[in-house]
């Protein structure tokens, strides 16, 4: 039975936004150079929340998006990237343009595509002046290989991944899908996917909520193995997971080491143009999946603005004994009214002083789930 996720949407739009509330408040509490690890692995995992739950409505532009601040994100909690003032300043002008870009989806309107493309480059800029200094430092040696046995390792140069994934069956009870994992696999590399049916039981044995599928990934022009497995990090207890180098996905002249210096750089001009085409044609196909995504998701799931708030489980609770409280006070008053005697005059006082705090604690309490919190009006004063 197919499910309806159209229904969960507003949902994740509340849920994103107040992710970039704490997005903002922990950006706002770093100091540049000094790496708060703490603070910053609470603002990459809000940014991941985002970014899975985009991919998973069909929302690419936010997914995109998202992934190039928690890139940059994943390199100063590794340590590789020093936090500084135009990063921290530049992040939290991403966060007002995502917080932008999700209002705008939600209304169903443009988004301004300028500004996302201006700070998507300032933030991939970012990332490219620390790889510039990774490359002066470490990635020299590997460009001019000296002899066999001063060849990097296999592990240290593989950005080709096989990746072995088997589900255990409840996965998508928690609302898990496997689908989504591939999806966001796909925007860190060119993805194939073949599926193992070997678990699946015959029809009148199925649970349609279980999951009896495995696969066997290859993610090639992959980022690091830390990536790759961040994908994972939801479902790591619901998987049989195993990420291993693609074999022969060493560097073409590794093995060959003594050929002469034109044969290497023409291997490796081919193999740079071969990845190129590649590249181009994984885009097109993402792109194109997307604008098919888009389509859809205008014509068969409209999301209204009708406003919404996150009341806690207590203040329901309480409304909800309240409500409660009231209907016993109506029904001793119905009790007194059909058969009313002088003799009875207390009870009937009573009850209405009960009828009465009733009222007052029920209109509080409904007050107190429409307030919002004054914290919320001055948080924004530090960004002044």
């Amino acid at each position: 039975m197919a499910i309806d996720i159209g229904q969960f949407v507003q949902t994740f739009f509340d849920e994103s936004l107040e992710g970039l509330d704490v997005m903002e408040a922990g950006l706002l509490a770093l100091s540049p150079g000094a790496a708060d690890l703490e603070q910053i692995n609470t603002i990459f995992r809000a940014a991941h929340s985002i970014k899975g739950g985009s991919g998973t409505f069909g929302f690419g532009e936010v997914t995109d998006f998202t992934h190039a601040m928690e890139t940059l994100l994943d390199k100063m909690r590794e340590g590789r990237l020093t936090v500084t003032a135009e990063a921290v300043n530049t992040l939290l002008e991403s966060v007002d343009c995502l917080r932008e870009m999700l209002v705008s989806l939600r209304e169903q309107a443009d988004i301004d595509n300028a500004q996302v493309e201006e700070l998507r480059v300032r933030l991939l800029k970012l990332l490219e002046q620390n790889e510039s200094n990774e490359t002066a430092t470490g990635k020299a040696a590997t460009v001019e290989p000296t002899s066999p046995l001063s060849s990097p390792s296999p592990v240290a140069e593989t950005t080709d991944w096989r990746i072995e994934f088997l589900p255990h069956a409840p996965l998508m009870h928690s609302g898990n899908d496997p689908v989504r994992i591939f999806r966001e696999l796909a925007t860190l590399g060119a993805l194939t996917a073949q599926a193992d049916w070997s678990r699946l039981p015959r029809l009148a044995e199925m649970n349609p909520e279980d999951c009896y599928l495995s696969w066997q990934l290859e993610l090639r022009d992959a980022e690091s193995e830390e990536a790759v497995a961040e994908v994972f990090a939801w479902v790591e207890d619901e998987c049989d997971l195993c990420i291993e180098p693609l074999a022969g996905s060493l560097p073409p002249a590794a093995p060959e080491a003594q050929k002469s210096t034109r044969t290497d750089a023409s291997e490796a001009a081919q193999a740079s143009a071969e990845e190129a085409q590649q590249g181009e044609l994984v885009l097109e196909r993402r792109t194109t999946s997307s604008d098919r995504r888009k389509g859809e998701r205008r014509t068969s799931a409209a999301v209204a603005d009708s406003g919404s708030i996150r009341v806690s489980i207590d203040k329901v609770d309480a409304v909800i004994n309240l409500v409660g409280e009231l209907v016993t006070t109506q029904s001793m008053l119905s009790a007194l009214g059909a058969d009313f005697e002088m003799s009875q005059l207390d009870k009937l006082h009573e009850a209405l002083d009960q009828l009465d705090r009733n009222t007052r604690d029920l209109q509080e309490h409904v007050m107190s789930i429409r307030m919002l919190p004054v914290s919320s009006v001055f948080s924004r004063f530090p960004r002044i």
